[in-house]
């Protein structure tokens, strides 16, 4: 809730969170009388009502990037209940959009084995390969402790540049993994009322009490189990959002085998002594 007072020392007005967004909106299309209000607004005027009202234009960068990536913040009954069912993050970069855009997609396809596509708005979709040859790469990045975005249903990315100001966002969908530890939690809670229920018929009707409590318990597994999903889904996620602001490049699973090897391998040195 957003709120002012005037000058004669009345209350504040309260304004909600939508009423801003549309205050603000309406705010821009007086500024800018040349924009109909069925038309939407250009990057260069995005920049010039940030700097109206005072914005941040590596607020503006990032609030650019992550609504072409499709961030959507949680608020609904199961994301508070249960946890979220996307995971973000997002980073300044000094790399032009279109650069950014290509260190992600490298990321995505070689760290994490996925499926890249690119629409002309400049949104990045990833999804996990299928195959028998996916399934053997998914199973080289494991081992390294690589690839984990491919238990993600799928990944959104994308970059944006105001004037000089760059930034970054990666977004993984995990809805699926969501339903899968809500599929746990509502096994648990069905094993706990059929003992409650078997409870209730042999001995006291006042088992049944205890069926809120079983719901309950489905809930928290569910949760936990979600937590540990989201934790580690998002620490890759910002691994890779990061790298790819930076600029680093990836290491092929292949090449990240070779180097491990030669590393558990003796030196020269060793193996002539052994053949001494």
């Amino acid at each position: 809730m957003t709120a002012y007072s005037d000058r004669s020392g009345t209350a504040p007005v309260g304004f909600a969170r939508d009423d801003v967004t549309v205050i603000l909106r309406r705010a821009a299309e007086l500024s800018h009388e040349r924009v109909p209000a069925d038309e939407a607004l250009t990057g260069r005027d995005l920049v010039e009502i940030a700097d109206e009202v005072g914005m941040s234009r590596p607020a503006m960068a990032i609030a650019i990037a992550e609504t072409r990536s499709g961030v959507i913040p949680p608020g609904t009954l199961i994301d508070r209940l249960v946890g979220p069912r996307q995971v973000w993050a997002h980073c300044q970069t000094t790399r032009h959009e279109t650069e950014a855009r290509q260190a992600v997609r490298q990321w995505l396809e070689v760290t994490h084995g996925l499926a890249v596509h690119e629409d002309g708005a400049g949104v990045i979709t990833a999804t996990r390969r299928q195959g028998a040859l996916a399934a053997l790469g998914d199973s080289m990045r494991r081992m390294q402790g690589m690839g984990g975005l491919s238990e993600a249903r799928s990944v959104r990315a994308s970059a944006a540049s105001v004037e000089n100001v760059h930034a970054v966002c990666v977004a993984a969908d995990i809805g699926n993994k969501r339903l899968e530890a809500m599929a746990g939690g509502s096994a648990v809670a069905a094993a706990g009322s059929a003992l409650v229920g078997l409870v209730a018929v042999v001995a006291t009707p006042l088992a049944l009490v205890a069926l809120p409590v079983t719901a309950g318990l489905g809930v928290v597994t569910a949760r936990r189990v979600h937590t540990r999903t989201t934790q580690r889904v998002s620490r890759q996620v910002v691994i890779t959002t990061e790298s790819a602001a930076r600029g680093d490049q990836p290491d092929h699973p292949v090449e990240a085998l070779l180097r491990h090897g030669r590393r558990l391998l003796p030196s020269g040195r060793r193996r002539q002594r052994s053949d001494r």
